[in-house]
């Protein structure tokens, strides 16, 4: 049911992409969050055009480091899964570019203190904010994700 407002969502930033894309020769884009949806989903890959990151990128195309990455960002019915990605120019992807990373180096966290044994389905689960309406006093119900860049001066 909510697929509709997500591939929306990508509308709206993909034009504020572009805007950045056309103006700019080397556009050093980076795009985080949670986006309700999987690496190879459709709101992701055809309406923000977000690719699987591969060897020669192009500057003008985004890719999404996360894809295929192992693990999950958040667990639903003890399965995990990734709604939390890290996209980028391709521009970020170039090692002559001031500033440069590669996929390896975008991580989902896992720290201890963000997870909490599931009682339902065994294994571990994010230390949730809130459970329902009732404050548990975790962090959140995903955890985060983070990427290294290298800058050359």
């Amino acid at each position: 049911r909510s697929e509709p407002f997500r591939m929306a969502t990508c509308y709206v930033l993909k034009a504020a992409v572009d805007v950045v894309m056309n103006a700019r020769k080397n556009p050093n884009i980076l795009i985080m969050g949670d986006f309700n949806d999987y690496p190879y989903n459709r709101s992701l890959t055809q309406m923000l055009g977000a690719a699987k990151p591969k060897k020669k990128a192009d500057p003008h195309t985004l890719y999404n480091l996360m894809y295929g990455m192992k693990g999950g960002t958040n667990r639903y019915r003890g399965e995990w899964g990734i709604l939390d990605q890290i996209i980028v120019s391709g521009t970020l992807l170039q090692p002559t570019n001031n500033i440069h990373t590669t996929p390896d180096k975008a991580q989902i966290l896992r720290h201890p203190f963000l997870l909490e044994e599931d009682d339902r389905y065994g294994g571990d689960i994010p230390s949730r904010t809130y459970i329902g309406m009732k404050y548990h006093g975790g962090y959140s119900d995903h955890l985060p994700v983070c990427v290294d860049l290298e800058i050359k001066y």
